[in-house]
């Protein structure tokens, strides 16, 4: 009688590449844990072993089950070669952010980049998971500590000459700021952002959305009035009108 549910598994396997993905999808909770545990007893690798259960975590998550899933991933961290170790603790983290679980996802973020952990891991993911860090920690309500992940990322930014992510860590870092530390930090990613030829997309638009919006919360009008028509000029397509309400009084 055990051997057929095992058996039903693997024919499940066989048959469907991304079962325990498709099983959340359609709801069945339950049924995706017991496969994740099923694929977990028949893999062999430690780090495929170890990210079996940063998604074990994430079923048992959506089961309800927080705490057990949160256990899960301590535990994944653990358990991860030290080679792998920034790159568990780091996709951990990603999902505890997006399961809205922020204090939880500082807690992993400080974990991938202790000193043991991004020995293994390359510069610019460093540069990534400090930017998403500092992010996590305003969300927390920590803003004085926040800048120092910022800065840090900027230097690596910076050591790897590319542009392009310095203008958009600027982006994000003006996003979560606002008034006149805001402006600042947007016209830094203005200035910096050079689009690829013949490619539109509404990075720059946004950029002077927000600029407009952090002028305009300084009573800078006619500063506003500029970033607001440049936004919307700049944008691809129609300006979406859930942010055309924000900026209309300066157009």
């Amino acid at each position: 009688a055990g051997v057929v549910p095992g058996l039903i598994l693997f024919i499940g396997m066989c048959f469907m590449s991304d079962t325990p993905r498709w099983l959340v999808r359609k709801g069945r909770i339950e049924e995706a844990r017991k496969m994740v545990e099923f694929l977990k007893e028949k893999e062999e690798d430690s780090l495929e072993l170890v990210k079996w259960d940063i998604y074990l975590g994430r079923v048992l998550i959506k089961e309800g089950k927080q705490a057990e899933g949160l256990d899960v991933w301590q535990s994944a961290i653990h358990n991860a070669p030290k080679t792998g170790r920034f790159e568990v603790a780091k996709e951990v983290a990603e999902w505890a952010r997006n399961y809205d679980l922020i204090y939880d996802a500082m807690t992993f973020y400080e974990i991938a980049l202790e000193a043991d952990a991004i020995v293994y891991a390359k510069t610019c993911d460093i540069a990534e998971s400090l930017q998403c860090y500092a992010d996590v920690l305003e969300l927390c309500g920590l803003k004085g500590k926040s800048d120092e992940p910022w800065r840090q990322a900027l230097m690596l930014m910076q050591s790897l000459g590319d542009n392009d992510g310095i203008a958009l860590l600027y982006f994000s870092w003006g996003a979560a700021k606002q008034d006149h530390e805001a402006e600042e930090l947007l016209k830094k990613a203005i200035e910096r952002w050079e689009p690829e030829d013949y490619v539109f997309d509404e990075t720059i638009s946004k950029m002077y959305y927000l600029l407009c919006c952090a002028q305009a919360m300084q009573g800078k009008v006619e500063e506003a009035r500029i970033s607001a028509a440049k936004a919307v000029k700049l944008y691809p397509t129609d300006f979406p009108e859930s942010l055309l309400d924000n900026i209309k009084l300066y157009l």
